[in-house]
Order: C-alpha cells, then sequence, then structure tokens
C-alpha cells in the first residue's frame, strides 16, 4: 500500500516539475520574441530616420 502511494507521488511530483518547466521555457520563449519584436521595430524606425536623415542631407 505505500509503495503504491509513493509511486503515485513520484509520478504527481514529476507531473509538477515537467509543467513548470514548460511553464518557465514558455516564458523565457514570449519574452525572446517580444524581444525580437521589439529589435526588428526599433531596426525599421531606425533604418527610416536614417533614409530621411541622408536624403535630407
Amino acid at each position: 500500500m505505500m509503495s503504491r502511494m509513493i509511486k503515485i507521488n513520484g509520478v504527481l511530483f514529476n507531473g509538477v516539475i515537467v509543467i513548470i518547466i514548460s511553464l518557465v521555457l514558455l516564458d523565457v520563449f514570449k519574452g525572446a520574441v517580444s524581444l525580437t519584436l521589439v529589435g526588428m521595430f526599433i531596426g525599421i524606425m531606425l533604418g527610416i530616420l536614417m533614409s530621411i536623415l541622408l536624403w535630407i542631407i
């Protein structure tokens, strides 16, 4: 009876760990994606500004 309980607890514990890890990875992935999008946006804006400045000069 005890060994069965321990086995179930181990499975639950592993499941919780996997869920936590996947959530953390998802969060990191989301952060990376948003950073990439922000970086692309800033790059595009800088490119437009540079071309306008060059065009004025």
